[in-house]
């Protein structure tokens, strides 16, 4: 943001660098008068690793900051020119950088902006030194739409975290992490996470994909420092780090906190204190961290964090959290769950027939019980315990479970028992039956619920997939469709009234997308499981083949051939038949995402224009949305033609 001019100063003699706001942002005096309030905020910050600001000014309408001038590149070039970096420099700069806004942050002051051109490596020292500390909240703080459309009030789209991709208002240190992330990614890659043609795409994809892995990327990374890395670019602030120091102590380290341990809110910095001088000093603030257990190197990938809240008879539930359900599908524990269920079932009868039959029943419950023992001493060793193996969280007590388990067995035999387990079941998102292959999916939210209403805020939406096994090919369709879904309600549950009463039809056509997605994919699954059917051509080769078989000497032989031409013809009128509706099931199916990718799009972009922005886009997305799914109305009865076939 702005020029920057290399000076001389005539009384000092020192070399110095002068940033000037642009031209078309200085004629704005609340804006100048914003700049000047953060550079005189940023130019009280003493770090090593921050460029240091030794003036503030303005004359006519330039306004301008002096600060040192540090003999080097920036970052940017230094990728550009070196391509993917050396892991030790890479490890070196993020803990540089992480300790400068470490500092600022426990001062209340946060960047905003954190990418390689704002990021100065000094020649002499190879040190990594921050700039424009506390300069893009001059620009954010204002409520114009046209500084949006400058590209600039926004930061710098590649480096945002999904907060700021969203405009939510309130954002804190975490988000420079974030953006530090994307720092590390590019530095470990050479690349971006993202690739985007514009803007608004490059948003959406903050917003709601997952980066490849950097070790999938690039060879020879620390395990550490990739899972650093990718522990920054979490979508939700409460699955990074807690803070700068925490991410600065993990790099030093190599210890890497876990989920648990990261989830904790990050305490408020404390208020600015105007009195703190050049000579404050450097004080970092003590490790949060609580707990350094590393994270499985594959965690398989968790609900989203709108997904992750629980209730259990309205109160707040022991929530499984992503390192939960990492441990729970390791392969130890997958191995000795699937073991462990025909133990139980097979011993169910073995120790009565033992009590009360034969007693040679006992030896083969003793040796079973024997190796299974063996077997758990193994999971136990290799750090895992029971909490896994029943898909228990790491805070369940043991006698919770115990409990839950004697009023399930109730249920059994009790009517009114049983219909405290459903309500328990129907209030509280549950971990799923100990061989369940997945957890089950949370309440779905209500048709004609309008986000950011009660009840879309105490019922969560549904992940879509509790219809679906995680084996179906279409789950992950599914499951983005729902992500796709879920940030829709939630930027029209950040919209203020006045934006949103324009935009009126968005929630409820959006979630009528969404089930019309997890209707065609629950078609195109039964479709797909009718089992294998003889292709077309092989049909159509075996009819040539008794056609020209042909002969009317012989009669027995030519009514039974008859009769098998007769079959393999009405096979042939279902295979194609069944062919034609996979093709235009799954043609509609891919319409409806990108429906729904578009309706995301247009709202965001709504969203960033402001309340006197226009919803022309957004509107006729959703008429369209409206249109389509009307005319898909007639696949109801598609299940009924697919099993008649």
């Amino acid at each position: 943001m702005g020029v920057v001019y290399c000076a001389r100063d005539r009384r000092l003699k020192r070399s110095v660098a002068v940033k000037v706001l642009p031209p078309e942002l200085g004629y704005r005096s609340d804006i100048r008068q914003r700049f000047l309030r953060e550079a005189e905020t940023a130019a009280q910050l003493s770090h090593p690793n921050i460029v240091p600001i030794y003036t503030v000014e303005e004359k006519d309408t330039l306004v301008y900051f002096v600060m040192a001038f540090i003999s080097g590149d920036n970052l940017g070039k230094v990728i550009t020119d070196r391509g993917a970096m050396d892991p030790d420099d890479v490890r070196r700069i993020l803990r540089e950088v992480s300790d400068a806004l470490q500092y600022a942050h426990h001062r209340n002051v946060i960047h905003r902006d954190i990418k390689p051109d704002n990021i100065l490596i000094d020649a002499d020292s190879g040190r990594a030194m921050v700039t424009d500390f506390g300069i893009a909240r001059a620009l954010t703080d204002s409520n114009d739409s046209r500084l949006t459309a400058t590209g600039m009030a926004i930061g710098t789209p590649a480096y945002m975290s999904p907060e700021q991709s969203a405009g939510d208002s309130q954002i804190d240190g975490r988000s420079d992490l974030y953006s530090l992330g994307v720092v590390g990614y590019q530095m470990l890659c050479g690349e971006l996470p993202f690739d985007a043609p514009n803007t608004p795409m490059m948003l959406v994809k903050h917003l709601s994909e997952t980066p490849v892995n950097v070790n999938e990327r690039t060879a020879g990374i620390p395990l550490d420092l990739s899972r650093a890395v990718m522990m920054c670019l979490e979508k939700n602030p409460q699955d990074r780090f807690p803070n700068a120091n925490s991410l600065s102590t993990a790099l030093s380290t190599g210890d890497i906190p876990t989920l648990i341990a990261r989830a904790q809110p990050a305490p408020p910095p404390p208020r600015r204190n105007s009195s703190m001088g050049a000579g404050s000093g450097y004080s970092p603030m003590p490790s949060l961290r609580t707990n350094h257990a590393i994270r499985p190197p594959m965690a398989p990938m968790a609900p989203l964090g709108s997904m992750a809240t629980r209730y259990s008879s309205g109160a707040r539930a022991a929530a499984p959290t992503n390192d939960d359900y990492a441990r729970w599908n390791a392969p130890e524990v997958l191995k000795f769950r699937k073991r462990l269920a025909p133990y139980i079932a097979v011993n169910a009868v073995l120790i009565p027939a033992g009590i009360f039959g034969s007693n040679g029943f006992f030896f083969a419950t003793i040796w079973w019980t024997v190796a299974m023992a063996v077997q758990y001493s193994k999971l136990w060793q290799a750090g895992y315990d029971w909490k896994d193996v029943f898909r228990q969280p790491r805070d369940r007590l043991f006698v919770d479970v115990a409990a839950e388990t004697i009023d399930d067995a109730r249920a059994l035999f009790d009517e009114k028992k049983r219909e405290q387990v459903r309500d328990r079941a129907r209030r509280r998102t549950g971990t799923g039956g100990l061989f369940s292959p997945i957890p089950s999916g949370l309440p779905m939210l209500p048709m004609g619920a309008r986000a950011g209403s009660r009840d879309s805020r105490n019922n969560p939406p549904s992940s879509g997939l509790d219809y679906m096994s995680m084996n179906s090919r279409y789950a992950d369709t599914v499951q983005q469709a729902a992500s796709d879904r879920d940030e829709i309600l939630r930027h029209l549950a950040q919209l203020g009234e006045g934006e949103r009463s324009n935009v009126p039809d968005v929630s409820n056509a959006a979630d009528a997308l969404f089930q019309k997605i997890r209707q065609l994919a629950s078609r195109l699954d039964e479709i797909d499981s009718n089992g294998e059917q003889p292709s077309e051509v092989e049909l159509e080769s075996e009819i040539t083949r008794l056609e020209d078989q042909a002969n009317p000497l012989d009669y027995n032989a030519s009514e039974s051939r008859v009769r098998r031409l007769a079959q393999l013809k009405r096979q042939r009128r279902i295979v194609v038949d069944l062919k034609r509706k996979r093709e235009e099931a799954f043609s509609k199916l891919e319409n409806c995402r990108t429906l729904l990718r578009s309706m995301k799009l247009e709202l965001l972009r709504y969203r960033s224009a402001g309340l006197g922005g226009p919803a022309t886009g957004l509107t006729m997305v959703t008429q369209q949305v409206q249109s389509v799914v009307r005319d898909l109305g007639y696949l109801s009865d598609a299940a009924a033609e697919v099993r008649a076939l």
